[in-house]
């Protein structure tokens, strides 16, 4: 797989994380796997038409849900001096809205990755696998590279030192 081609110039990203390919294909396909899994249930358990349209849906919805994680997975987060941005250019967080970084064990973050607190509220928006964002906080990772998404975190946390 190729890396995707920064939104900035290279000299100005500080760190870069991408998807982790072996935690990118499990994931799809466990995702996959449940959503065929629900769906065949849905189609052959006789548990009422209220209970069939459910499975069905729940089914369809994850596979939904697999095609957006491996668009999504396909993508890169880089961090420069003023913003985390996706592949696509798209500013994340300013870094000067950052105000925690949590990374620890027992942290409320995605796995293999860390979680921002923000000083505004931002839209929720969210690449499964990659990132998400909800009112104040911003979650960096599900499938990413574990030692890349640790350095990423330590470089903003160094930077909130700093102020």
């Amino acid at each position: 797989m190729t890396r995707p081609l920064p939104p900035v110039p290279a000299d100005t990203i500080l760190a870069a994380v991408y998807a982790s390919q072996p935690r990118r294909y499990l994931g799809v396909a466990m995702t996959v796997v449940l959503g065929f899994l629900l769906t065949a249930l849905g189609m052959t358990q006789d548990i009422g038409p209220v209970g069939q349209l459910i499975l069905i849906a729940l089914g369809l919805g994850c596979l939904w849900h697999a095609r957006r994680l491996w668009a999504a997975s396909r993508g890169a987060l880089y961090l420069t001096e003023d913003a985390l941005l996706d592949h696509t250019g798209a500013v994340l967080a300013h870094m000067d809205q950052v105000t925690t970084v949590s990374r620890g064990t027992f942290a409320m973050k995605p796995a293999g990755g860390f979680t921002l607190t923000l000083t505004d509220r931002l839209p929720r928006l969210s690449a499964p696998g990659m990132w998400w964002r909800a009112g104040r906080r911003l979650g960096v990772g599900g499938v990413t590279d574990r030692g890349p998404a640790r350095f990423m975190a330590e470089m903003i946390a160094a930077r909130i030192a700093r102020r």
